[in-house]
Formats: structure tokens, C-alpha cells, sequence
């Protein structure tokens, strides 16, 4: 028989191992059903392949990872209602791939993720004004809508064009980029007299497109996302406007050529944040493209996006593990902070204690005749 001392001690192995055994719930909270769906479907295909990997090999210091996605149709004030829900109910470590300036912005004016003391990984927007002021609980993986548009306007510039045009919506999101596009053409003294905006979402961009008609410029950076892109470029084409024309990463260029039609799109410049794993052979792309094989959807084709998706949790896997057993939020912070130069195979992520950018990674291709990025 066992003694009274074997049996507190079989009782703690087994508290321990229950303990090691819950899982670890991390959460997104993005558009999943309307204008950007499709970039918030594939930042969550992407990174629930890789945590389907790593459960499949044993999960992170003992315990599983729990992705749940909650769909906030990309509505400022469903994400700040989901998340302040999510943190009550699903409690969260960790939130991954909130889709949108002025819904992250929202979070942050609130103080959300702060008093929650939950960090953020990989928010879905690039806007500079949420990099600075500085805030502890946000880890940026893309580089920031500012160095994005920096580089159109310099490909534009090296290229010879004088007369350049934004296309923007009104919200957070199309201010930021306007704000950038201002910069970069000041900073190169090129002409940016037009500035056609939207409102957000909208359908009906014909105001837009004749202030284009009426001013004429040599190239366009269209500061948008999602559908508005699509039907822009659709727009533009048939009304006889075929300048070239470059955009965010933030898009899917897939859907773009199916919303606007192959003949409209192609041509059309896209920075990219992420490498494209159709044409990249990175070793972090070479491990993106087996685990994607495995985990991910096979209906759903990997682009950019996807790779964000996968890229993020791999980070944030790396914040789990250095973290420890049943780590805080607050622990998990602390250990993202440490991460320096951390090498996800040719694909450089670095942190601080005054730094949450992580990458600077950007580079620029061109939609071709067959419906693919070159670069």
C-alpha cells in the first residue's frame, strides 16, 4: 500500500500534469465575412497550419494551443466588443492577426490590451501613428504603411514620373496612407496635387474616378484594401484611365483579378511585407509550404497573407515556449520583448524593450498577364 507521503505526491504529479495539460488559448479577431475577409481568412488559415503543427508534435512546454477566431466584420466597434468579451470568456495569453487600423487603433485609445496586460501579435495594418506612441503589449510583424508607400513613391520617382495621385478611403486606414503619400512626394518634391477618397467600404467610387479624369496624373498609389481596391481598378480601366497604378501588400491580388477582371488588373504594382510563397525560396518559405501541405485547407491557395498568418504564430510559438509553463500575458510579453535577430530562416523578426517593429521586409511586384505576382 502506499503511505500517506507517496499519495501527496501522486496527487501533485497529477495536479501538475492537469495543470500542464490546459490549453493555451490564443484568439483572433478580424473580418471573416465582409470587405477584408479575405485577408483575415488568410492570416488565419496560415497561422492555424502552423499551431496544427505544433500540437501534432507536442504543443509548447506541455500544453496545447487553442486558436479560436471570432469574425468582427471588420467593424470598429465589434472588435472592441469581442475582444473585451474574449479576454472574460475564452481568456486569452495572447491575441494574433487583429485586422485593421481603426479597429487596433480603437483597442489601443482604450487601453484594452494594456490593462488587460495581454499582448497583441502581428496586427493587421501598417499605420505609423500606431507605432509611435510606443506601446509595450503591441508586437509588429509587417513593416509600417509609411515604408510601403515610401517605396511606390520611390519606384515611381526612379521611374521618371512627376504627377502622382492617391486613392484613398476616408477612415483611419486611408488617412494614414495619405499622411505617408504626402511625405514621400514632399520629400522628392513631386507634384500630388490629387487626392481622390471614398468613404469606407464604399461602392460607388464614380467621384473619384472623374476627379482622376479631370487631373490626370502619370501613376496612382491606391491606399486602399480589400473590395474597394478591386472596384477601383475596374473603375479605372473602363473609364479609360490605364496610368500605372501601385498598392499595399494588404490586398489580395487574387481576388483582385477575379473581382476586376485578368485585362484591368494586370499591370498593377503590389509592395509586399511578407515574401510570396509562389516565388520564394527562403528557407522559412520551404517550411511554410511543407507545413501549409499538411495543415492548411486545401481548397484555400497560399499567398502573402497566408505566409503573415504563419510567420506571426511562429513568433508568437517562440514567445510561448520562452515563456515558460502556464505563462501570463504579462510573461509572454516579456519574452517576445527578448527576441533579438531571431531567425526564422532568412526571414529576420527583432524586438526590444523600446522597439515592437519587428521587420522591414518590403518588395515590389507586378501583377503579370497570367494572373501571378513577378517580381
Amino acid at each position: 500500500m502506499l503511505g500517506i507521503r507517496s499519495l501527496v505526491l501522486l496527487a501533485g504529479l497529477v495536479l501538475v500534469t492537469q495543470v500542464l495539460a490546459k490549453d493555451i488559448v490564443v484568439v483572433q479577431v478580424a473580418d471573416l465575412s465582409a470587405s477584408r475577409a479575405v485577408l483575415g481568412k488568410a492570416m488565419h488559415h496560415g497561422a492555424r497550419a502552423w499551431f496544427e503543427h505544433v500540437n501534432a508534435q507536442g504543443g509548447v512546454n506541455g500544453s496545447k494551443i487553442k486558436f479560436v477566431a471570432h469574425d468582427d466584420q471588420y467593424k470598429v466597434e465589434e472588435t472592441l466588443r469581442l475582444v473585451r468579451e474574449s479576454l472574460q470568456k475564452d481568456r486569452p495569453v495572447a491575441f494574433l492577426g487583429i485586422l485593421g487600423t481603426a479597429n487596433t487603433g480603437e483597442l489601443l485609445k482604450h487601453a484594452v490590451l494594456t490593462d488587460a496586460a495581454v499582448p497583441l501579435v502581428a496586427p493587421y495594418t501598417g499605420a505609423d501613428h500606431l507605432r509611435a506612441p510606443f506601446n509595450a503589449y503591441v508586437f509588429h510583424i509587417r513593416a509600417s504603411y509609411g515604408d510601403e508607400i515610401e517605396k511606390m513613391v520611390d519606384q515611381f520617382a526612379r521611374t521618371g514620373f512627376k504627377r502622382l495621385a492617391v486613392f484613398y478611403e476616408n477612415d483611419a486606414f486611408g488617412q494614414a496612407g495619405l499622411t505617408a503619400f504626402e511625405t514621400a512626394t514632399r520629400k522628392r518634391n513631386l507634384e500630388a496635387g490629387a487626392r481622390a477618397v471614398v468613404e469606407r467600404g464604399a461602392k460607388d467610387l464614380s467621384a473619384a474616378i472623374q476627379l482622376l479624369q479631370a487631373k490626370q496624373p502619370e501613376g496612382i498609389v491606391m491606399a486602399t484594401a480589400g473590395s474597394v481596391s478591386a472596384n477601383f481598378l475596374r473603375d479605372l480601366r473602363a473609364a479609360g484611365i490605364h496610368v500605372p497604378v501601385m498598392g499595399y501588400s494588404v490586398n489580395d491580388y487574387a481576388n483582385i483579378v477575379k473581382v476586376a477582371g485578368l485585362d484591368n488588373a494586370r499591370g498593377t504594382g503590389f509592395t509586399q511585407v511578407m515574401p510570396d510563397p509562389a516565388h520564394c525560396y527562403r528557407p522559412v518559405c520551404r517550411d511554410f509550404r511543407r507545413v501549409y501541405a499538411q495543415y492548411g485547407p486545401k481548397n484555400e491557395p497560399a499567398n502573402p497573407n497566408t505566409v503573415e498568418g504563419y510567420i506571426a504564430a511562429r513568433v508568437l510559438t517562440e514567445g510561448l515556449r520562452r515563456a515558460g509553463a502556464n505563462a501570463s500575458g504579462q510573461g509572454v510579453m516579456k519574452a517576445l520583448e527578448g527576441l533579438r535577430d531571431y531567425d526564422l530562416g532568412d526571414f529576420i523578426i527583432s524586438y526590444s524593450q523600446n522597439n515592437r517593429a519587428g521587420s522591414k521586409y518590403i518588395d515590389i511586384g507586378v501583377l503579370s498577364k497570367d494572373g501571378t505576382l513577378r517580381y
